[in-house]
């Protein structure tokens, strides 16, 4: 008896209904225009071949791929972190990226490799500066902006004697200076000591500082410096003081003839002061000269009636008018009036010059604390004392990451000095720059990967305050060692941290 078997269009049929069935129950709708689980297993059988290709990528690569070996690079460094150079034939271990640089002279990246990949290699002896950066990164500004800064804290001991603890920090770029500070107004003054020269009282204004003479009575009295005034004088750091230009002693002009008849007002003197107002009833101040009348300040006036001159205000406006203009006293460097002595905590000199000034902008700033911002305090670096103490700052900053590629040049204006080369890392360590055995920097700064972008301008009197670290050159990082030579300027880390002596400003 033949057996009854299912027909392929029986089952299709089957397969058909319970389609329908699903899509009845499962979207309401029984007519079969599409399916609901197509576009899951799709999905999902796309999803099972890209888990598939993913690891068979990743064997070929591995199969066909440039081998993590030295392929024959002239530097590398391992991935345990040592840098090597092939000098002469050998594999060298070396101390730092910029000595590296300067062996091999370019400016190549090293590669990375395995520390097993070089066991085949022929060793030589260690190479390289000790101190040389590994960072050699370079900022991008157009504009150089420097600014140092002394901030005192006066507190009282148990004896009742004031004393002042005062720091030094060094600022660099346009970004590292926030308005905690406000430039000094041309009414004001700082009067200011140096420790090592406690007996020497100095006038900080416009721009400058001059000296007070002990035994310049007259000038004292036309600033009208009481013994309250002399004592509130803040201390200054000799690298601040070194910094800000100096102008010449303060005290009265000097005057050819003075005390002898004017040939042109018989009535009065060569060196008196004629005192009139102008058509607003402001005071002008005339001294009679030799050769005529010159207009001066309030002070200088006041100077000259303080050393013996007389002040006359009876001769007649019209007769004033026919004498010739004198220019003989230089009277640039003298307040206009008694300035109003201000005692800041922050005392700071800032020199900032743009790639197409022609001169740059100098500007004494005050207030009560160093112009960081609070979440930038954290990035401020201590600097380690050279041998000699005075001629570092206590610390630097500036936003981490790139250095500073700088030529050193005059603190004046408009200086156009263009002298060493130098780079200064983000841990205010300055570098200079030597060059090559034909007396030429070119090559020598194509190497370290500076030469992309000119130097930037520094003066040397606050460039001299960063740390100082190793001259980069050629033939220093031409040099073999078996012993790195000891760090004069080392200091051991304490047990506790916290008993560390902070050379950074403090904050605030």
């Amino acid at each position: 008896m033949a057996r009854q078997l299912t027909t392929k269009v029986q089952l299709s049929g089957y397969r058909l209904g319970v389609r329908r069935i699903e899509q009845g129950i499962t979207r309401r709708d029984t007519s079969l225009n599409t399916s609901p689980f197509s576009p899951q297993t799709l999905a999902f059988a796309v999803g099972i071949f890209l888990a598939a290709m993913i690891p068979a990528i990743g064997l070929l690569m591995s199969v066909f791929a440039s081998r993590a070996d030295q392929n024959g690079a002239s530097m590398v460094i391992t991935k345990s972190g040592g840098y090597y150079v092939m000098f002469d034939g050998a594999l060298h271990p070396v101390t730092n990226l910029a000595s590296a640089r300067l062996i091999v002279g370019k400016a190549d990246t090293p590669k990375v490799v395995k520390d097993d990949t070089l066991t085949g290699q022929p060793r030589g002896q260690l190479m390289g500066i000790p101190s040389a950066p590994n960072n050699l990164s370079q900022r991008t500004d157009d504009t150089a902006d420097w600014t140092v800064c002394d901030k005192h804290t006066d507190t009282t001991d148990l004896s009742l004697t004031k004393t002042d603890a005062l720091s030094t920090t060094l600022l660099a770029g346009t970004d590292a200076v926030s308005p905690a500070v406000s430039a000094l107004r041309n009414t004001d003054a700082i009067l200011v000591k140096l420790e090592s020269a406690p007996d020497q009282l100095w006038m900080v204004y416009k721009g400058e500082r001059t000296l007070i003479a002990p035994q310049d009575m007259a000038t004292r009295a036309a600033l009208a410096l009481n013994p309250k005034v002399i004592d509130d004088a803040i201390p200054i750091s000799l690298g601040l003081f070194n910094a800000i230009p100096a102008a010449p002693t303060l005290t009265t002009p000097y005057i050819a003839d003075r005390g002898q008849v004017n040939p042109g007002l018989p009535a009065v003197r060569n060196g008196d002061v004629i005192t009139t107002s102008d058509a607003d009833g402001q005071r002008q101040y005339r001294v009679a000269l030799s050769d005529g009348l010159q207009l001066v300040p309030e002070f200088v006036a006041q100077l000259l009636i303080n050393t013996g001159s007389n002040q006359v205000t009876t001769i007649d406006p019209s007769d004033l008018a026919k004498q010739p203009l004198a220019n003989d006293i230089d009277v640039n460097h003298y307040p206009d009036r008694t300035p109003t002595f201000r005692t800041p905590h922050v005392l700071c000199w800032s020199w900032e010059k743009g790639a197409r000034d022609q001169r740059a902008t100098t500007t004494i700033s005050t207030g009560e604390s160093l112009p960081i911002a609070p979440e930038d305090l954290s990035k401020v670096v201590p600097l380690l004392k050279s041998t000699d103490p005075n001629a570092t700052a206590n610390a630097s900053f500036t936003d981490p990451g790139h250095g500073w590629f700088v030529r050193i040049t005059g603190a004046a204006p408009d200086s156009h000095a263009a002298e060493q080369l130098m780079y200064i890392d983000d841990t205010g360590i300055r570098y200079m720059i030597g060059p090559d055995s034909s007396g030429q920097y070119d090559e020598v700064v194509k190497a370290l990967g500076l030469g992309t972008r000119d130097p930037l301008p520094i003066p040397w009197s606050i460039a001299k305050l960063y740390a100082p670290g190793s001259t980069l050159s050629r033939a220093n990082a031409l040099t073999v060692h078996g012993l790195l030579p000891d760090d004069l300027n080392q200091k051991a880390i304490p047990a506790n941290p916290q008993q560390a002596d902070q050379a950074a400003a403090p904050p605030g």
